[in-house]
């Protein structure tokens, strides 16, 4: 990942645990568009079955689907935690992380 730290995505994961929904809504509206499309591809490795040898076509895909409302949707996200944990685990045994 190139826009998107592992600091930042335990800090997501973090947030979401403590229910702070202000403060994890206001981190992911701080990201960068390109941290939030490789969240979103993240995401999509996790519930998607998407195969982390085709991470930057994801991240390119995921990139187009951004808007302004992707943050918001993301916070409101119960599973967040689970998913960003998953998706990571998966870029790790593939060697992509």
């Amino acid at each position: 990942m190139k826009h998107l730290s592992r600091e930042t995505i335990t800090d997501l994961i973090n947030l979401q645990g403590t229910g702070d929904y202000d403060a994890l809504a206001s981190t992911l509206r701080g990201l960068s568009q390109d941290a939030v499309a490789e969240l979103k591809a993240l995401l999509w490795l996790a519930r998607d079955g998407e195969s982390p040898r085709h991470w930057e076509a994801l991240v390119i895909e995921a990139r187009s689907k951004v808007d302004l409302k992707t943050a918001g949707l993301f916070a409101e996200d119960p599973q967040l935690a689970n998913s960003l944990t998953e998706g990571l685990e998966i870029l790790e045994d593939s060697g992509r992380l």
